[in-house]
């Protein structure tokens, strides 16, 4: 940005820029969603089925008397590579049994039907996650669009339940607590007229 001369730079390579310089300098397997993130203001949708070129749309949600709080867990990063890491590696293992190169792909009918026998194995249900996760999306976009917060409300804390016993995304394994999965569950137990869940990756925050 030094160098920029003030000219205005794609958000797209700004974020491409930093998942680079993240994987390459600090180490982490990062994805693109929190850096789109950091370069964007507003809320924005976002599809990464062209992981080179993400289809954004921006809107303008009205939240009525309600707020987005982020909230800083205090959880470090530093150990956690190996845990995130295994997210997309539970995915493969998924893709490969059902033949295709990405989860948004596979056939979610067969893969209910198979997922009452694999319960007790964690990629699938993190797989169960990731399908879950696209369809509540769309709820949660239409609901925005609708200025229907019960059912957003609804898709975050349906997402946060998710990310905790599906995705699994709070504790390292090995940990028996940290500060993330007391301040998330804290906050579930707290806030009454409202919804919590784990951004990002996890694993700290």
């Amino acid at each position: 940005m030094l160098y920029n001369e003030k000219k205005n730079v794609d958000k797209v390579f700004l974020a491409l820029a930093s998942q680079w310089a993240e994987n390459t300098y600090f180490g982490k397997n990062s994805g693109l969603q929190d850096q789109l993130g950091s370069c964007s203001d507003g809320m924005e949708i976002l599809d990464f089925e062209n992981l080179l070129k993400p289809n954004i749309h921006h809107f303008v949600p009205n939240l009525g008397n309600y707020q987005i709080v982020l909230v800083k867990s205090k959880t470090s990063h530093a150990n956690a590579s190996a845990a995130f890491n295994s997210i997309p590696s539970d995915y493969k293992k998924i893709c490969k049994i059902y033949h295709t190169k990405s989860l948004r792909d596979i056939d979610w009918r067969k893969f209910a039907i198979d997922y009452d026998n694999n319960q007790d194995k964690r990629e699938y249900l993190r797989a169960s996650h990731y399908g879950n996760e696209l369809l509540r999306v769309g709820r949660a976009f239409r609901a925005l669009k609708e200025s229907d917060m019960y059912e957003f409300k609804l898709c975050i804390a349906e997402s946060g339940h998710s990310n905790k016993y599906e995705l699994q995304n709070i504790l390292i394994p090995g940990q028996k607590t940290s500060n993330l999965l007391d301040v998330y569950d804290t906050s579930v137990r707290t806030i009454k007229d409202g919804a919590i869940r784990i951004h990002g990756g996890g694993f700290g925050g």
